[in-house]
């Protein structure tokens, strides 16, 4: 299984918080061009979309899970089992065919705080991926003179960066702070 790496204290290092803030930041940097409505501005949103970290989407998700709290095991036969609620309570047969299972016997038992990270950790995967598909779909039809609403566009935008936003807003202010001080170190330098 992959577990998030460990400090001291037995929970995950604020440094790995360090690659999400700085995958956030460069959002902001591509709602800057996406917002400028400019062809030239959307294909170098385009190109920087389909970069690392954003692309794959498996690099953007390894990222997240990196800090998380065991939520994700690369076993494909362990995935999401948390989330099988007959499994987690050891009541019954899982409908992922684990057998009866109790509480923890795959990683940690989520809280709800827990619950919810992953979910604006797939809202933001979700919306990213819609993002790039729209934006790259947007750009052939201007280059073929069909006009084209931008509703769609600007709403993956702004989905992604609220669930950037509320992933870190469940994040422990202590690491969330180490993360920001080194990213606004890394930066001056």
């Amino acid at each position: 299984s992959e577990r998030a790496p460990i400090a001291k204290d037995g929970k995950p290092s604020p440094i790995l918080l360090v690659p999400l803030l700085q995958a956030q930041n460069q959002l902001d940097e591509i709602a800057e061009l996406i917002e400028s409505e400019d062809i030239d501005s959307w294909r170098k949103a385009n190109k920087a979309l389909r970069r690392k970290p954003f692309s794959p989407t498996n690099e953007l998700k390894r990222l997240f899970n990196a800090y998380s709290d065991n939520i994700y095991f690369s076993d494909a036969s362990r995935k999401n089992m948390y989330l099988d609620g007959s499994a987690m309570l050891g009541q019954g047969k899982s409908t992922f065919g684990f057998g009866t299972m109790a509480v923890g016997s795959g990683g940690a038992s989520p809280e709800s705080k827990d619950t919810l990270t992953y979910l604006y950790r797939n809202e933001v995967l979700n919306n990213m991926d819609a993002l790039t598909a729209e934006l790259a779909y947007l750009i052939k039809q201007t280059d073929a003179d069909v006009d084209e609403p931008t509703d769609d566009l600007f709403l993956y935008l702004q989905k992604s960066r609220d669930n950037f936003k509320k992933y870190f807003e469940n994040i422990p202010e202590q690491d969330l702070s180490q993360a920001r001080n080194y990213v606004e170190n890394s930066k001056s330098k």
